[in-house]
């Protein structure tokens, strides 16, 4: 396990994002590319408590597609880590965000099934404008 971890590492170091997935394990890591010995290893994520929605703007690790959606200030997740243990562990603010959108990219959900349609044709004009 420890070496996919560290795969993932690579992964998020040269693709220079906060974090990277592998679909067919189920796992995925979230820290800062710069800091590779604190990035969290999580597989088999599942959140099973949630605070309050707030709005704010996510950017699609994959595409770089950025809109805004409804993400929860915290999360409770049991999670199992790079030794096999498993944890429940509450996560607040970007890490709770990050992880959820992690948590998507292994369900196969992209940033524009989060979104109302506004937002969505907010963000693909905003993306036009910045092409030109």
């Amino acid at each position: 396990m420890n070496d996919l971890k560290e795969i993932l590492i690579e992964r998020m170091k040269t693709t220079k994002t906060f974090g990277a997935y592998d679909k067919e394990t189920n796992s995925f890591v979230i820290g800062h590319p710069d800091d590779p010995d604190n990035a969290l290893f999580i597989q088999g994520a599942k959140i099973v408590g949630f605070g309050d929605p707030i709005l704010l703007e996510e950017v699609d690790c994959d595409t770089r597609f950025t809109v805004k959606v409804k993400r929860p200030k915290w999360i409770r997740a049991r999670v199992r880590n790079a030794d096999g243990e498993v944890n429940t562990v509450r996560y607040d603010g970007f890490t709770a965000r990050f992880f959820q959108q992690m948590v998507d990219k292994l369900a196969g959900i992209d940033s524009r099934r989060k979104a109302n349609r506004f937002h969505v044709e907010q963000a693909e004009r905003k993306m036009k404008k910045n092409a030109r």
